[in-house]
């Protein structure tokens, strides 16, 4: 019971708590909602929100497994996916070069976030202080939010394990057990069609009708859920467990080990639907059955 309260309580200062401390440090400038995407205070304005968020989120939550990791604590490890040593116990030279390679990927991906936010020309969301998104159009548009970009990675996902596509992909899968800062390692390309455009897909759909504050929480959102995904944990307190139909590590550390299947985001349903987590599910009714 104590680890569903814990899991409540993380999805709840997300989805509530959080757009409330983003509108209390939001700027009360009666200009700002003026500022449209192709003007330079807008822009700038956008792409640090995005930036800012992003990197924040990244070093809060990977710091949490890390911790985790260090302590190397029996009644945590019980919970890892894939029982074998952590890279950094097996092979520790390789785990230094990946580990390496992973946070200087991460830097070229801000400098590619901000780049592609600085040639957008397309207004994105409102800015003004003036319309703050009350709490049920946040949990509304985080809803529209997960669904497109819950079947936009599926298919961008599965479209990068095509033969013909599969080196821009392939790069992601050097981890073939995860950790969690590998969540975002992958190539370019793939940063590109497979994280930016399933993400921003809703808010560009929604454009004005989405305030800032309602994205940068979809983006905080977004990626706890791809580090939990990576963590290699099955933790009894992790959020995404509770939710009906939800993906968790264990779901995506089959598809890191098998290379193959299990492609979807945050919920099963469109690996149901075309029998792309077959293997997974097969596999989970041998071991029930052991």
């Amino acid at each position: 019971m104590i680890y569903q309260l814990i899991a409540f309580a993380q999805i709840f200062l997300i989805i509530f708590g959080l757009p409330e401390i983003f509108k209390y440090f939001y700027p009360q400038n009666q200009e700002l909602g003026k500022y449209f995407i192709y003007e330079p205070k807008g822009k700038l304005f956008i792409i640090a929100g995005f930036q800012i968020v992003h990197v924040l989120s990244w070093i809060i939550f990977n710091s949490y497994y890390f911790i985790l990791y260090s302590l190397n604590n029996p009644s945590i490890e019980k919970y890892k996916v894939e029982k074998i040593p952590w890279l950094w116990q097996r092979d520790p030279k390789e785990w230094k070069n990946l580990r390496n390679k992973t946070f200087f990927n991460f830097m070229r991906h801000i400098l590619v976030g901000f780049t592609l936010g600085m040639v957008q020309k397309q207004q994105r969301s409102r800015l003004d202080y003036e319309s703050l998104p009350s709490t049920l159009e946040v949990c509304l548009q985080l809803i529209f939010f997960i669904f497109v970009e819950d079947l936009m990675f599926y298919t961008t996902h599965r479209i990068l394990h095509h033969p013909l596509l599969y080196r821009f992909h392939k790069q992601h899968h050097e981890y073939n057990v995860t950790v969690s800062i590998s969540a975002e390692y992958c190539s370019e390309p793939e940063y590109l069609i497979g994280n930016i455009l399933p993400v921003m897909i809703g808010p560009t759909i929604l454009g004005l009708r989405a305030h800032h504050i309602t994205v940068l929480t979809w983006i905080v959102l977004r990626i706890y859920k791809t580090l939990s995904a990576h963590c290699g944990y099955l933790l009894p307190w992790d959020p995404f467990t509770y939710i009906p139909y939800s993906t968790n590590t264990e779901y995506h550390s089959f598809h890191h080990s098998q290379n193959n299947g299990n492609f979807s985001s945050l919920f099963t349903f469109w690996d149901q639907m075309f029998g792309t987590s077959n293997q997974y599910n097969l596999k989970k009714k041998e071991l029930t059955q052991k």
